[in-house]
């Protein structure tokens, strides 16, 4: 099985970088160096994420992007005539999106360049962050304060 950008390991080489990938995530996240700068912390997750993505086989990317397509189309057909928010993120279809976990963000971003929606919720909740400095420019604000949080993390280049 090759994986993206990798072509010369074998898959029991990427299935241990991968899980080499996995464990430096986890031993980072509860251990936690408190002496390291938000900044750089943030740069280095942002990193792991697409370390993760470059190793990980082309055919769980596609499943993975083609079950966000899907939810993300149904939740757009049974959620965009509602006015409650809470009713949107707390879909069914809008859960799963966040389960998919880190593997969704880059796939989020793109949907919110694309197709605004609310999607703030689930940014929030797979990264934990929250570059909104000033919701009261309303939606348009909150959105660009993604986007640029994308841009600045690597996961959406910079003329998107």
């Amino acid at each position: 099985m090759k994986a993206v950008g990798t072509p010369d390991l074998s898959g029991a080489q990427q299935e241990g970088i991968h899980a080499n990938t996995i464990e430096r995530l986890d031993r980072e996240e509860f251990e936690g160096d408190r002496d390291r700068e938000a900044g750089a912390f943030d740069n280095e997750h942002a990193a792991l994420i697409r370390e993760i993505q470059r190793v990980r086989p082309v055919g769980e990317i596609r499943r993975t992007e083609a079950r966000f397509s899907n939810l993300a189309h149904r939740w757009h057909r049974e959620t965009d005539h509602l006015s409650v928010i809470s009713q949107k993120v707390l879909h069914p279809a809008y859960q799963q999106m966040i389960g998919l976990g880190p593997d969704a963000v880059p796939l989020i971003l793109h949907e919110l360049l694309v197709r605004p929606g609310h999607w703030s919720w689930a940014l929030n909740a797979i990264t934990g962050e929250d570059p909104v400095l000033d919701d009261q420019g309303g939606f348009g604000a909150v959105r660009e304060s993604w986007l640029n949080w994308g841009r600045e993390h690597g996961l959406l280049r910079n003329d998107e």
